[in-house]
């Protein structure tokens, strides 16, 4: 039956893509009489587009009055299901957002379907069904979050209380999803020291990798810093200190000050409680360093 395109609506409700494919809709131009009639729900005496969005757009550019459709009666609700189900079994197939919206829609509509129900309806895989409910639950915990759904998904992981200061560590430390994910083995690590844990819960340190069997950070975190500015000076700097003291220390302190001028002597005296206390700060932190790295071997070893 062939029906008024000015009768037909489409409420933004029910029109289950974000937008229009325009190649789609050429192509349809030239066959549009081969195609399927569209489907519309007959929803309280108005006939709402359920199904042949790109048709209808066809006909309209090819300036035709009506298209032919079927008719089917229901409620919005049943307008909104037919169209979502319509749209993922047939067509251009749905974005992978336009499934996400899809599965939320669904999810909403019956809350008593489990997600193989759900999947079913949509011809998509379970698993996609769940990681998308199982995001929206960590999102509506953790609110203001700007981390993608792939960074959620792995952090769902850890325990429910551990969750938001993994994310707060996440976003503080701007981590990779290779730096969080490992970040995530040594939370999960039952041998990891708790206060290790909760250095990296409060993302005042990066996850630790492993080099030729040692500890070591991870390439990713080396070049972020690098990249964000942070550590390539200072390394310069200790590299460069490392050498020259390596080269100063296989020479007698007392041929140094030989060379040295009146101003250099006044200058290094004035200088040399700075530079004892800071040695001994590198080396306060180095040792704790080399403590927890230690910690870390005998737990792998174990």
């Amino acid at each position: 039956m062939k029906i008024p395109l000015s009768k037909i609506k489409a409420d933004p409700a029910v029109q289950v893509r974000m937008r229009l494919n325009d190649e789609t809709i050429e192509r349809y131009m030239e066959i549009l009489d081969q195609l399927p009639p569209i489907i519309v729900c007959n929803v309280d005496g108005k006939l709402i587009l359920v199904d042949g969005f790109h048709r209808r757009a066809a006909a309209e550019r090819l300036g035709r009055s009506e298209i032919e459709a079927e008719t089917r009666q229901g409620t919005r609700n049943d307008a909104l299901e037919y169209a979502i189900k319509a749209n993922s079994i047939h067509g251009l197939p749905l974005a992978r957002e336009e499934y996400k919206a899809a599965v939320r829609t669904l999810h909403h509509l019956h809350p008593k379907w489990g997600h193989k129900q759900i999947a079913k309806a949509l011809n998509r895989g379970e698993k996609f069904v769940r990681n998308v409910i199982k995001v929206d639950k960590m999102r509506a915990m953790l609110r203001n979050t700007s981390l993608s759904d792939s960074y959620l998904l792995e952090i769902a992981r850890v325990p429910k209380e551990l969750q938001e200061d993994l994310v707060e560590a996440t976003e503080k430390r701007s981590w990779t999803y290779l730096e969080m994910q490992y970040a995530i083995r040594e939370i999960k690590n039952e041998g990891t020291p708790p206060e290790r844990k909760q250095v990296l819960l409060k993302g005042e340190d990066d996850p630790i990798a492993e080099k030729n069997g040692k500890p070591a950070l991870l390439a990713e975190t080396v070049q972020r810093r690098m990249a964000e500015g942070i550590g390539k000076d200072k390394v310069v700097a200790w590299a460069k200190t490392q050498e020259a003291l390596g080269i100063l220390a296989q020479i007698p302190a007392k041929e140094v000050i030989d060379e040295l001028d009146e101003f250099a002597c006044e200058k290094l005296i004035r200088n040399a409680p700075k530079s004892r206390d800071y040695l001994k700060e590198l080396e306060r932190y180095a040792r704790e360093r080399l403590e927890l790295w230690g910690k870390i071997n005998k737990i792998r070893g174990d």
